[in-house]
């Protein structure tokens, strides 16, 4: 299922070479469109999934993060209408479960964790028909649980105040993937949920002094680009420009597979990869268009959430800020638990039993025909086991494959494989009630950079040479983070005239050749210098008095991540996406040795954010069922 990497290997570098060889040969812009859209939006290959070897099904998209996409229907060179992926079926295998296929009993499914890939297939299956009996179940309590990370969490100010907070994504983007989620259910979410476009895009702090907002003002855009370097404005535009070229023909080719726009979008797809190659670094390709850290640090934040630096990413990875600057951000007005809310509400309207306290300890594996049939888990203090014709897995596919399945169970080498997989990093998150507002300094998204572009991406991803250690020598102007303030576009997020603030500082995965000890003695200390650098950055950017306005925080730590939500090592954006895990090399949903086992979530295909486990979930579920059919048939008898 994982598949050896060599072939992937040699077509890479076979493209490199013929690129130094024949740099003005068609063949080079031909291999470099069908190369980049293989890796970075994963038509490459097809990844099988199962019902008991029942059930095979193609991803498609493989984006690479939760901002690699847009709206399906927004870009202007692609059609107005919501289009769903096309699908490759294969051919249907023999159903080793002894059920009756959907007949007068109809199947069972067991899903492992109310995330929302979970969510999102259990109400699929259960929607179809087929299954009488889904059972998802969850180990956190409901009272904390929206759909896995779509949850928030709320302090209480002195005056008796709420703040709300995000502990999840932030950012909306693809709207439309979530509306197909829901109108393949029967609702509209535009019906259900208020979602506004966020203007401007960001606020950006550098860690000298200037600071400027991402906004659809041109003149203004024009006259801070242009501080920052001479014509800063129109290398941005040309930076743009080739960006959305890579998405423009990324996204209809490879993702929709609707080429009927292909003599138009293929020329200019090659006529890009020819100027400016994809697979050079991010960094590097940055430097054909801009001359200052500041300007190729703008382009470039976004790739933390891939898990990769801009000096490991490669250049397609335009495709981001073609998405998050071009086409917008988004959010859903009274929070992402709002999506939540109506996928639960949707799961049990169609008669999903979702059980919450339900903490998994095992998927049960036949150990001669390596077939699951359901899981043992715990409530009430008592061990309990659910039955299922099926087992889809949310939670991240790492821990899953080690801490719920026996070693009998287990992808072949696993431990040797998991110690070579390259995981996204951790992050400290600082949730602040503030009782003042700092609409001045803050926008509804806001970057805080470092002056120290090379050295603020050192160490956050838990690079072999380099000791975790050493981020506690950073000054507090060495390290970038996030900020998230969405009283802008929601004001119900806090009280009047008050912010509810959310900082995501960048920390490296859990460091295992750490005792625990030692790693929670790291963790101590860098929450204490990544608090008080957060809180200089504030006072260097104009807010000298936000210290005294913080009326309550709450704080989390990779460490806490990891052991609240089963994310190995704490990686919060899952398995990263080098090029040895993307498309075919990335774990698929169909477990590779056990029957009738699948994973849905971040660390498989296509990817990790929301948008993408969406996607993913259509596509396990879509093709289980489709392939069930051709099952059913196969196996119906002669008439």
């Amino acid at each position: 299922e994982e598949g050896p990497p060599p072939p992937h290997h040699f077509h890479v570098v076979a493209h490199r070479t013929m690129r130094r060889r024949f740099p003005l040969l068609l063949s080079v812009g031909l291999a470099a469109l069908v190369m980049v859209a293989m890796i970075y939006t994963g038509s490459a290959g097809a990844s099988s999934s199962s019902l008991g070897k029942a059930i095979s099904s193609k991803t498609k998209p493989d984006l690479l993060s939760w901002s690699v996409l847009r709206s399906l229907s927004a870009r202007k060179s692609c059609s107005q209408k919501t289009r769903r992926l096309t699908k490759v079926h294969h051919p249907p295998r023999a159903y080793t479960s002894g059920s009756n296929l959907g007949g007068e009993q109809g199947l069972s499914a067991v899903i492992v964790g109310a995330g929302v890939g979970g969510l999102s297939v259990a109400a699929k299956l259960a929607k179809s028909g087929k299954f009488s009996n889904v059972t998802v179940l969850e180990k956190n309590p409901e009272a904390i649980s929206g759909a896995g990370r779509l949850a928030e969490i709320y302090l209480k100010g002195p005056d008796g105040g709420n703040y709300r907070f995000e502990t999840g994504p932030s950012l909306m983007l693809l709207p439309d993937v979530y509306r197909r989620t829901f109108s393949s259910l029967g609702l509209s979410l535009d019906d259900l949920v208020d979602i506004k476009r966020v203007m401007p895009a960001f606020r950006v702090h550098f860690a000298d002094g200037p600071s400027l907002v991402l906004s659809e003002d041109e003149a203004l855009m024009k006259s801070q680009l242009d501080a920052l370097e001479p014509d800063g404005y129109e290398k941005y535009k040309r930076y743009m420009a080739s960006a959305d070229i890579n998405l423009d023909g990324g996204l209809p080719l490879f993702i929709e597979n609707d080429w009927s726009n292909a003599l138009e979008l293929v020329p200019k797809f090659i006529g890009n990869a020819l100027q400016h190659w994809p697979l050079k670094s991010h960094y590097a390709s940055l430097g054909e268009f801009f001359d200052t850290d500041k300007m190729k640090a703008l382009f470039s934040f976004q790739d933390l959430y891939i898990g990769l630096s801009p000096y490991e990413s490669p250049g397609v990875f335009s495709l981001l800020q073609s998405i998050e600057y071009t086409d917008g951000i988004y959010y859903p007005v009274g929070g992402f638990t709002r999506i939540a809310d109506e996928l639960k509400k949707a799961c049990l309207d169609l008669g999903v039993n979702v059980v919450y306290d339900a903490p998994v300890s095992e998927i049960k594996v036949d150990p001669d025909t390596k077939h699951a049939s359901g899981v043992v888990f715990e409530r009430d203090g008592k061990t309990e086991s659910a039955n299922g014709d099926v087992v889809v897995a949310n939670p991240d596919l790492p821990y899953a494959e080690k801490n719920l399945l026996k070693p009998h169970a287990q992808r072949p080498n696993f431990d040797n494989t998991e110690r070579n997989y390259k995981y996204s990093s951790s992050v400290v998150s600082f949730c602040w009630a503030v009782d003042k507002q700092y609409s001045n300094h803050l926008a509804h998204h806001s970057l805080f950079l470092s002056d120290n572009y090379r050295k603020s991406w050192k160490g956050i991803f838990g690079e072999k040479d380099y000791q975790v250690t050493d981020l506690l020598k950073r000054g507090y102007k060495d390290f970038n983070f996030y900020v998230h303030t969405p009283t802008r576009t929601d004001p119900s997020c806090s009280p009047e005239g008050h912010d509810s603030i959310m900082i995501l500082v960048p920390a490296p995965p859990i460091d295992e050749s750490m005792s625990k000890e030692q790693w929670e003695s790291f963790e101590e200390t860098l929450v204490k210098q990544a608090r008080e650098g957060v809180i200089r950055r504030f006072e260097d950017a104009g807010m000298s008095d936000f210290r005294e306005h913080i009326v309550k925080e709450s704080v989390r730590t990779p460490s806490e991540w990891s052991s609240m939500y089963n994310l190995k090592r704490g990686s919060v954006f899952g398995l990263a996406h080098p090029m040895t895990q993307l498309s075919i090399l990335r774990p698929g949903p169909r477990h590779p040795i056990v029957d009738n086992l699948y994973y849905v979530g971040a660390s498989t295909r296509p990817g990790n954010g929301v948008p993408l486990v969406l996607i993913g979930a259509e596509q396990v579920a879509d093709q289980m069922l489709a392939d069930l059919t051709k099952t059913m048939a196969a196996t119906a008898p002669a008439t």
